[in-house]
């Protein structure tokens, strides 16, 4: 049943006027709504908010460019299933940008959909990004068993039912536990107001440069004395040399200056309020989204602010999202699980790098070869022991430690 079957059979009939086709319901089925500020909310417009946008590619961006490793249980021995041996996912994507959409659509939609492409065993071999507003997910009950069941609209308006076998599905934060919420649809009315903000300053700047004052005499001037008299009035206040110089008006002339009415102002400046609000809805501290006014771009508190969005942003909201949908879906092997490396993210400069790892050697915890992978280095035979800090003895697996005299 089409979008808007389903909107007419809620409603009865169509003289049923409960359920008007004018509401709400309607437009947010076709993923768009009209904020309390007067203006449509769709996906094309706030991507045309410059702190949304920037949110958004840092969130993708960062998501689709972590390195993904799947280990076997008991071991931790890092293993690659034959998905993620592809060099492509799909046929036209790389799997950054495979990555990348999907955790685009999960940031802005509240859910990430992909077909799998199984091989003849039942192996996940491809995965192809689907967008949101195609999907629909319901819970259903089968042979006693729940499971979803997801609803995809074709481009000519056709639909067809598919399986959590056949669909990969990253969900957001769920009220129901089925479909994550859309930040679009949650966050109407702030991102209405950042939307209605930015229209409002284009349209202050486009319909003409406000003038800065109006020379008025007493004397009625025609065309060629006016012109005069700006071309006079601007020789003696333009220009880095009349810098804070006196001007003499003579003829009864009177400079009167313009300013941006205080309302006007207030509207324009409303425009930094949107970036703080568009980065509490993605996540993000004001730095990411270019807003350093009231922060610091350099020191520790940056590094600081850029570790909080390591675990809150990332961590807290996506990444175990994902790892733990990845590994129910594709990966077949129960023993094995997909874990993001973020250990890039969190490292300090070079010094206190070195310093870590200076310690974590002694201590036992890494070797030589462990550390040349943190720093991106190809390994180096000989460098796979550990050693601890009594005379940086070697320890094999099996040995026993020296005992004390």
């Amino acid at each position: 049943m089409t979008t808007l079957g389903r909107l007419l059979e809620a409603r009865g009939s169509v003289e049923a006027p409960s359920v008007p086709l004018t509401s709400g319901a309607l437009v947010d089925a076709f993923g768009a709504g009209t904020s309390s500020a007067g203006v449509a909310v769709t996906e094309q417009r706030v991507m045309g908010l410059p702190a949304y946008w920037r949110g958004c590619q840092v969130l993708a961006g960062t998501g689709g460019s972590l390195p993904l490793k799947v280990f076997e249980g008991d071991t931790r021995e890092r293993v690659k299933p034959p998905l993620f041996s592809q060099r492509k996912p799909n046929p036209t994507q790389t799997w950054f940008e495979m990555w990348e959409q999907l955790w685009l659509h999960a940031v802005s939609w509240g859910n990430a959909y992909a077909w799998i492409l199984r091989d003849k065993a039942g192996g996940p071999v491809g995965v192809t990004p689907i967008h949101p507003s195609k999907m629909d997910v319901a819970l259903v009950r089968e042979d006693r068993e729940f499971h979803k069941r997801f609803t995809i609209t074709g481009v000519d308006g056709s639909q067809s039912v598919a399986t959590d076998w056949e669909v990969f599905h990253v969900p957001g934060m769920s009220l129901d536990g089925v479909k994550g919420m859309s930040a679009l649809q949650a966050f109407r009315t702030s991102l209405g107001a950042g939307i209605a903000a930015d229209e409002f300053a284009a349209k202050f700047f486009g319909n003409g440069t406000r003038l800065s004052g109006i020379l008025r005499t007493k004397n009625s001037l025609d065309g060629v004395k006016a012109a005069r008299l700006k071309r006079r009035w601007k020789r003696l206040v333009s220009g880095p040399d009349n810098a804070y110089d006196i001007a003499v008006l003579d003829n009864d002339a009177n400079f009167e200056p313009v300013s941006v009415p205080p309302a006007d102002a207030e509207l324009l400046n409303s425009r930094k309020w949107t970036v703080s609000e568009v980065g509490r809805i993605v996540g993000l501290p004001p730095h990411m989204l270019g807003d350093v006014e009231k922060s610091t771009s350099w020191g520790s508190g940056i590094e600081q602010q850029g570790i909080g969005f390591v675990v809150y942003s990332l961590r807290g909201t996506w990444l175990s999202r994902f790892e733990q949908r990845i590994t129910a879906d594709l990966i077949v092997n129960p023993n094995r699980y997909a874990e993001y490396a973020i250990e890039g993210l969190l490292r300090g400069d070079s010094k206190a790098r070195a310093e870590f790892y200076r310690k974590m050697r002694d201590m036992g915890v890494v070797n030589g070869n462990e550390i040349r992978a943190f720093e991106n280095l190809e390994r180096v035979e000989g460098l796979d022991f550990y050693t601890i800090p009594k005379n940086m003895q070697i320890i094999r697996p099996g040995e026993q430690l020296p005992m004390e005299d």
